[in-house]
């Protein structure tokens, strides 16, 4: 369970990821313990980002993904003023290599 000092009520949890069935298997994982919203791309995540920024505890956030990808979000979601309130957790299913390590690396 991920405890915040500064969070009081129901923790709110993004979930972004644009295959159902995982943004599913994370729901189902979460629900007893958090409230959680969706977004099935990296534009749907900022909308939810923006909407939310001061109740949200955490994004899980897919890397790949069509329309805006993970690596573009992050870039855009000002990390400095949402530090206290917003941690992102990257994942993604594609191969791991040294390019895909270089961008994280610049964004963060």
């Amino acid at each position: 369970m991920i405890q915040s000092k500064q969070i009081q009520g129901p923790k709110l949890v993004l979930v972004v990821d644009d295959q159902e069935i995982n943004r599913d298997a994370l729901g189902v994982t979460l629900e007893d313990d958090y409230e959680v919203i969706y977004a099935e791309n990296g534009a749907e995540a900022l909308e939810q980002i923006e909407s939310h920024a001061d109740r949200l505890s955490v994004v899980l956030l897919d890397l790949m993904m069509p329309v805006l990808d993970g690596f573009e979000v992050l870039k855009r979601v000002n990390i400095q003023l949402l530090a206290d309130l917003l941690h992102p957790l990257t994942s993604t299913s594609s191969h791991r290599n040294d390019t895909f390590f270089a961008r994280i690396h610049r964004i963060l």
